[in-house]
């Protein structure tokens, strides 16, 4: 029973990289005219090139909707995501944060730029496959993905808390089924048993 959550708690890890690498690369090439004035700004100063001497492609992945490309020139890859319009400065900001923690942890990639309003962030790429359950079982990996959430999770605080109990009550439909009715109240014991240990927020 163990090795059935411990299996689940790799495969939930696994999503998450996956959703975060966005690796995946689409054939065309669509950069909006109104987001090429940012992608010109940070090319000047990355590249000291402009938009026409690179190649662009877009990227699959991830549910948050921003627009992700792969940007070669020369021998070098970065990762550019521009974020939706919809989102505030702040969340913008802490999207740059976390992502700057894990980058100077040196459990993330490096960030490389990052446009004045956060609307527009660079990283490097890193090619590499996605992983799956089994590769992921050895324990050589394992103590990996442990210490790598230990190095994030004592890291750096972040400029503002979030609640993943929240976070889930938000998008729980407004009428649960009798299972997730279930989910629901053992996720409202988990919370209250957090709240009673005052334990300090952390990543």
């Amino acid at each position: 029973m163990r090795m059935h959550y411990f299996k689940t708690f790799i495969s939930i890890i696994i999503l998450s990289s996956s959703i975060l690498s966005n690796s995946a690369l689409v054939n065309e090439s669509i950069i909006s005219p109104d987001n090429q004035f940012m992608m010109n700004q940070m090319l000047s100063e990355v590249f000291d090139t402009t938009i026409n001497e690179v190649q662009a492609k877009p990227l699959q992945g991830g549910f948050s909707g921003d627009r992700l490309f792969l940007i070669s020139y020369d021998d070098k890859e970065i990762v550019v995501r521009i974020n939706q319009k919809r989102k505030n400065i702040r969340d913008k900001q802490l999207e740059y944060r976390a992502s700057k923690n894990a980058s100077d942890l040196g459990i993330g990639p490096k960030v490389i730029y990052v446009s004045k309003e956060y609307d527009l962030l660079a990283t490097e790429y890193i090619n590499a496959q996605h992983p799956n359950i089994e590769t992921m079982m050895e324990k050589k990996k394992i103590n990996y993905i442990v210490n790598s959430l230990l190095k994030l999770h004592n890291g750096p605080k972040l400029p503002n808390d979030w609640s993943v109990f929240e976070y889930i009550k938000r998008i729980t439909p407004k009428n649960p089924d009798e299972k997730e009715k279930l989910a629901i109240a053992e996720l409202e014991k988990i919370q209250a048993t957090f709240e009673r240990s005052n334990l300090q927020n952390k990543p």
